[in-house]
């Protein structure tokens, strides 16, 4: 990816293969430290240990995967298939064999081909999106658990930043206090080390996000992984330069990570 190429814009071979890249980071980091860290807590996923987290991310993994095989057009396909994690000792290639898997299952799906999402844009490119995203922020949870400051390549960092914020209005689904983002003033957000920038303006019956370079009533620059880690709770917001009306941008962010 090239600075010139718009978080939206990022082709879907790039995602998969990221997708793959991140759950390979996490089986290498697990297994480093050994079945040991599976019993340390998740700061940033509150009551989760990491075997938690990993179980959490192998079975989406699998569920994901078995929509895409299957080209499932309804839901039932995700949520009803049971996913068993193995053995701690085994959680580590698990979690890399279950992004592996999905890649592979993507690669065999065209990109526009119909699939069941629960947001917008029911294809295979949806699902390269949300998955490349979960799995990348799931492995800056791994590595804050284990003490590591993480670091992400800012093309793809602004990938999943975009990716996050089209998926906040579907997201209210089974997210009650998306119903609260609504009302007056607007958020400019900016990347400074790759393309990146959005703007949410609030509307009184919710909002809209787009890519205009405009003022906002609250703004907020800085990396990529810094927006990232601000708007889905893996990072301070006092990471970003912050201009205007800051309180909004704290009320955005409580009300909209998925």
């Amino acid at each position: 990816m090239t600075a010139e190429t718009t978080p939206a814009d990022t082709p879907y071979a790039v995602l998969i293969d990221a997708l793959a890249a991140e759950g390979s980071r996490m089986a290498a980091t697990l297994a480093h430290e050994g079945p040991a860290a599976l019993n340390r807590p998740v700061p940033t996923c509150p009551g989760w240990t990491i075997a938690d987290l990993v179980a959490h991310v192998g079975s989406v993994h699998r569920r994901a995967c078995h929509v895409v095989e299957t080209r499932a057009q309804r839901g039932r396909a995700f949520v009803e298939l049971v996913v068993d994690p193995p053995r701690p000792e085994s959680l580590a290639r698990w979690v890399g064999d279950g992004a592996d898997t999905l890649r592979d299952a993507l690669r065999d799906a065209t990109p526009d081909e119909s699939l069941w999402t629960w947001g917008d844009g029911r294809n295979a490119r949806w699902w390269a999106r949300r998955q490349h995203a979960e799995t990348l922020v799931h492995r800056l949870d791994l590595e804050l658990a284990l003490g590591s400051t993480p670091e992400a390549d800012p093309a793809l960092a602004a990938e999943a930043v975009d990716e996050g914020l089209s998926n906040v209005a579907a997201s209210g689904r089974f997210h009650d206090r998306v119903a609260e983002l609504r009302g007056e003033g607007s958020l400019h957000l900016h990347a400074t080390d790759t393309a990146g920038e959005w703007t949410i303006t609030l509307r009184d019956d919710g909002f809209d996000i787009g890519h205009d370079h405009t003022k906002g009533t609250v703004a907020a620059r800085g990396p990529a992984i810094a927006l990232l880690g601000a708007l889905t709770g893996r990072g301070p917001v006092e990471a970003l330069d912050r201009f205007g009306q800051t309180a909004l941008l704290e009320w955005w962010i409580e009300r909209s990570g998925l």
